[in-house]
């Protein structure tokens, strides 16, 4: 395990990104280099939408995003899924979204409802994990020391226990999926179950060297899905997997396993 430690002047990238055409390409370069050398590769990002988490959202796969125990925190959340989607009309992968609530008072009926409503709001975006709030969290902070170390048998602790064996069960199941359309259009989006057929910027194929492509992150399962080329809906023409649709033309299938 290597650990790269933040410092006081990086605060002072923002302004120098900015200023630079691929300016939230530089992590996710850096992460090409690194990534066969690891399992797992953790950015953390600061609790803004600043030029250092746009470039933490290009290079991951995959982004937590923590949800304390109140309606801006639930908002802000939406706002990270928002610009993915406009980030999606310029880069040709996104990290899949999932949610964590933290700070929960058991408690407080309160904290009790906002569950419940933040379950019903983001569905299977939502890890099961709940971290509660727990004094002993603070105090290891306080005294340098990860939970683990400072109280293994904390709520903290067997929180994030429980918080990294989900992580781990999920992703596994996750699949990057590449869809590529090689004749010439003006605008290519790939639209299926996945989805709900939406057609959302997020899901719009990049212009690369003559060929329109986009990867997605997608749990194993079975999938219908079309290209919608110029405004016209039709199947992928390199996947031989077909389904007739109810309008007398083809769905492509999608089988991850």
């Amino acid at each position: 395990m290597y650990l790269i430690p933040s410092c006081l002047e990086l605060s002072t990238i923002e302004a120098r990104l900015a200023k630079t055409a691929q300016g939230i390409d530089v992590l996710n370069e850096l992460k090409e280099l690194l990534q066969s050398n690891f399992d797992y590769l953790i950015i953390d990002s600061p609790p803004n939408l600043g030029f250092l988490t746009l470039n933490a959202l290009r290079a991951s796969d995959f982004a937590l995003i923590p949800i304390n125990i109140d309606i801006f925190s639930l908002e802000a959340a939406k706002n990270v899924e928002k610009i993915v989607s406009l980030m999606g009309k310029f880069i040709d992968a996104l990290p899949s979204l999932f949610y964590l609530i933290t700070l929960f008072d058991r408690r407080s009926s309160f904290s009790k409802n906002f569950v419940i409503r933040t379950k019903e709001l983001l569905k299977q975006q939502l890890f099961e994990t709940i971290i509660r709030n727990n004094i002993h969290l603070r105090e290891a902070a306080t005294a340098g020391k990860d939970i683990f170390r400072y109280m293994k048998r904390s709520n903290g602790a067997r929180d994030y226990l429980q918080l990294a064996q989900e992580l781990e069960e999920k992703t596994k199941h996750i699949k990057a999926v590449g869809f590529s359309y090689t004749k010439e259009a003006k605008q290519v989006t790939v639209a299926g179950d996945f989805n709900g057929w939406a057609l959302d910027d997020k899901f719009s194929l990049i212009r690369k060297d003559n060929i329109w492509y986009k990867k997605l992150y997608l749990p194993s399962g079975k999938y219908r899905y079309k290209f919608v080329v110029d405004g016209r809906w039709i199947h992928d023409e390199n996947n031989p997997l077909l389904q007739e649709d109810n309008f007398g033309g083809y769905n492509s299938l999608l089988i991850l396993e």
